[in-house]
């Protein structure tokens, strides 16, 4: 589908016409949150991906364990921080009183009732801050369409940060003891490979290869930081980690934690 197409749609669609949204598209979503927005398409990307949460977790069949604990408003307010900081030729945000509009790739986004930060406030008041008339798209009722829309624009580089992790993969990298006592270090802050090289005794190839491993697992990512190797925990990788080890759906805290007695006992 091309913006104009996206764009009829959206002008002709009703509620009747609604598309029922996956709880896999949100998981989905959910790890787009942590995508670097360097340029228009990845910006896209995000604001799309915020949109289908924002309108995810208003739906009554909505996973109450998933709703409870997401907190897409945060990701919005620091991706908007972000290009306030760093803004992008082709993107424009409006801070009004009530409602916040980011205006990207030919589609205008909003979200309501965001945390009013230092760097919100300053920009508010600025004559960066110009004033967007809504443009009537309501892109929360197409969030499914707009979402793939986007999806569509996804770079090569990009869909392989979203790829899923293989959590067996993983756990057996986790099971040497010296790759574990790495991402433990990293599980607090990034490291330059200097860094870890004084923090830890191991000798120099036994932590290249184990950060390798790491990498390799895709559960820490390697960056370069003015020509230096830098190493931090992918959130993509933990996030899809931690939705292992959630309570089934469907179960309350309580059956969850009756579970938990009989199976000690």
């Amino acid at each position: 589908m091309v913006l104009d197409e996206l764009i009829d749609y959206i002008q002709n669609l009703s509620e009747v016409d609604v598309t029922e949204l996956e709880e896999e598209d949100a998981k989905l979503a959910h790890r787009m949150a942590y995508l670097p927005v360097a340029d228009i398409p990845s910006a896209l990307v995000f604001f799309a991906a915020m949109n289908f949460l924002n309108a995810y977790v208003k739906k009554p069949y909505a996973d109450p364990h998933f709703r409870k604990r997401y907190m897409f408003k945060n990701d919005v307010t620091r991706g908007l921080e972000s290009l306030i900081q760093h803004p992008l030729s082709g993107l424009s945000i409006y801070m009004a009183k009530d409602v916040n509009y980011v205006s990207v790739g030919g589609l205008q986004f909003s979200f309501h009732n965001l945390e009013k930060t230092q760097i919100l406030r300053d920009y508010s008041k600025s004559e960066m801050n110009i004033v967007q008339e809504w443009t009537g798209l309501r892109l929360q009722s197409a969030a499914k369409q707009v979402f793939d829309y986007a999806m569509g624009l996804v770079s090569v580089e990009m869909k392989e940060m979203l790829r899923s992790v293989d959590p067996i993969e993983i756990f057996k990298v986790l099971s040497d003891p010296i790759c574990f006592s790495l991402y433990q270090a990293l599980c607090k802050k990034d490291y330059l490979e200097s860094e870890l090289m004084k923090q830890f005794t191991y000798d120099r190839p036994s932590i290249s290869h184990r950060m390798n491993e790491l990498v390799g697992c895709r559960l820490v990512i390697k960056s370069n930081i003015d020509s230096l190797l830098n190493y931090g925990v992918n959130p993509m990788a933990q996030d899809q980690i931690e939705d292992l080890f959630e309570p089934r759906k469907g179960k309350t805290d309580d059956e969850v934690a009756k579970f938990h007695v009989e199976v000690s006992r």
